[in-house]
């Protein structure tokens, strides 16, 4: 479980990214001019988009990272959105949908996956194709080789 809380408020300072996994548990994770560059940036309060967004580029920049590492045994990997970020970023009324993304070369779990409703790519269906207890219930019959695939539709 990779939690992503630099998606959270205030956004800033964001790390900077850090390709050589094996420095983060070491005395200097970072180059000591990237941190300071990080630390110059302090939280403005009243502008939450773009830092939103960097905090975002930077989660699927060290999940992206961490994808293209090679494994000895497949992967299954679930994203599950938190949820939406301050109406300062996202404008008022956001819907509470959030999206979900399974990643995975099984090509059994995709069918089954895309059967159940998913969509292939990173843009999620719209409207909605479930409630979180759908998803639930979508992902235990999905994982289940012997369950038959749940259909579309939950309650958004």
């Amino acid at each position: 479980m990779f939690p992503t809380i630099t998606s959270h408020i205030p956004f800033d300072p964001v790390p900077p990214l850090q390709p050589d996994w094996t420095r983060l548990l070491g005395p200097t994770p970072f180059d000591p001019a990237e941190v300071a560059r990080v630390l110059a940036r302090s939280p403005d309060w009243l502008a939450l988009r773009d830092p939103y967004l960097r905090s975002i580029v930077y989660s699927f920049g060290w999940i992206g990272d961490w994808l293209e590492r090679p494994t000895k045994r497949e992967r299954v990997v679930l994203i599950v959105g938190d949820h939406q970020p301050a109406a300062q970023v996202t404008g008022r009324d956001a819907s509470w949908n959030v999206p979900v993304h399974l990643i995975t070369s099984n090509a059994q779990l995709l069918d089954r996956i895309q059967r159940a409703g998913f969509a292939p790519g990173l843009a999620p269906p719209s409207p909605a194709i479930g409630d979180m207890p759908w998803l639930l219930r979508v992902l235990l019959d999905v994982f289940d080789s012997h369950a038959p695939v749940p259909a579309p539709g939950g309650h958004p």
